[in-house]
């Protein structure tokens, strides 16, 4: 099995008798989460001080399992895709990649029970949300072509300097997976695969600047956007 503390640049695998060592970790709160081929996956959230933590346990539960077809908006068939579990805050609690059989189905297993909203992505980097339930069989799921977004910040890229954003949909809830504002990009000429709708997009810059502008995703279509 695989330990992770949930930051993305932390993970290791357990030994034979699943024991698994993060060593030299900071003070703060983790988001500890161990995964397994054919469990589901259990996390724990902890909090690291000074003192040495010991005797964590992590108990993988039976395998759930979704059932999927997914396609492409010509009825093809995805080489591979990638299925993001959100919580409520629209926060990332878990991912599972995998190709379909020959036959065109997904079965994902390694993911947690229970009614998500979630994120499709193909291959192509097209992206949809979805709401699933797991264990469950979603059935055929078409996945339309994304939009780009070209965003240019002339004045913020003379000074490199980094913005973040994140994307709010018509009701002001936070898009899946920028929630946080976690996505950081360069100011010069950044292309943005989103999908397609009417969005709020909330731009933030290291020294304090932020803007708030309406934006129309449009299917495989550029939209040019410049950051006064």
């Amino acid at each position: 099995s695989e330990v992770s503390t949930g930051l993305g640049t932390s993970s290791e695998a357990s030994d034979s008798d699943g024991a698994f060592l993060f060593a030299d970790v900071s003070p703060g709160r983790y988001r500890l989460k161990a995964i397994a081929e054919d469990f589901a996956p259990q996390q724990l959230e902890i909090t690291v001080d000074e003192n040495d933590l010991a005797g964590l346990q992590l108990v993988l539960g039976e395998p759930v399992e979704l059932v999927m077809s997914p396609r492409r908006s010509d009825g093809s068939i995805p080489g591979r895709v990638v299925l993001r579990l959100f919580d409520g805050d629209g926060r990332q609690l878990n991912a599972e990649a995998r190709r379909p059989d020959e036959s065109g189905v997904i079965r994902f297993r390694q993911l947690n029970a229970g009614t998500w909203s979630a994120a499709l992505k193909d291959d192509h980097n097209n992206e949809m949300p979805l709401l699933v339930e797991i264990p469950g069989d979603a059935g055929t799921v078409t996945i339309p072509p994304s939009g780009r977004l070209l965003l240019n910040a002339p004045d913020l890229a003379q000074g490199d300097v980094p913005m973040r954003y994140r994307l709010l949909d018509a009701d002001g809830r936070p898009y899946l997976g920028t929630a946080d504002f976690s996505h950081w990009i360069h100011p010069d000429a950044q292309n943005l695969r989103l999908p397609v709708g009417n969005w709020t997009l909330e731009l933030e810059t290291g020294d304090g600047q932020s803007w708030r502008l309406p934006v129309t995703v449009a299917d495989s279509t550029d939209t040019e956007l410049v950051i006064p």
